[in-house]
């Protein structure tokens, strides 16, 4: 038997006969497909249910022309691919506190998403582009507002297998959309 990362060799009990096989973790019905394939069906059903909506647009890197010093769109500008219909489990909008700065009084929406695995394989996001953060330009609109992707993590895990994601985005003011076509209808 191979030794784990650690470099531990895993308990094998010697005596198995007095153990009944059912409870054996050779031959059990609980293995780890089977709970988190359970897992996952309910939290579809959680989200039939209780859950809400959000429209997930993916930054297309090829099909975007972008200005090389200043990080803004040139050309066609950028461009993202959807709205994709993201099924959440729960969406936080969270009304942003009034800050007062050299222009005058500025406010920014926050938004929270949780989600489950298999919402986030339907957007197309992989667990590489979670952890290469690829996902930095991508674009949520929730209540009529548009809000940038920062940051999305792992809420839940079985043996590295992820069950529940969270997404944290803030909003993007409609001044700062002037260049983005897609979503010139938010910037007025």
């Amino acid at each position: 038997m191979p030794a784990n990362e650690w470099g531990a060799q895993p308990y094998i009990p010697t005596n198995t006969t007095t153990v009944p096989n059912r409870l054996d973790f050779r031959r059990g019905r609980f293995n780890i497909d089977f709970e988190t394939n359970q897992i996952n069906g309910a939290l579809r059903g959680w989200q039939t249910v209780n859950g809400d909506y959000v429209d997930y647009y993916r930054y297309s890197s090829t099909d975007s022309q972008m200005d090389d010093v200043y990080d803004e769109g040139t050309g066609v500008g950028k461009v993202y691919i959807g709205p994709i219909d993201l099924p959440c489990l729960h969406v936080l909008h969270t009304q942003g506190a009034r800050e007062q700065q050299d222009g005058g009084l500025y406010y920014n929406d926050g938004l929270h998403v949780t989600l489950s695995v298999d919402s986030l394989d339907k957007v197309g996001l992989t667990r590489t582009d979670v952890d290469s953060q690829r996902y930095l330009l991508d674009r949520l609109v929730y209540d009529g507002k548009v809000f940038k992707v920062i940051k999305v993590d792992v809420l839940g895990q079985i043996q590295r297998r992820d069950l529940i994601f969270t997404i944290d985005a803030d909003q993007v003011r409609p001044d700062e959309l002037v260049g983005d076509k897609q979503f010139a209808r938010f910037s007025a």
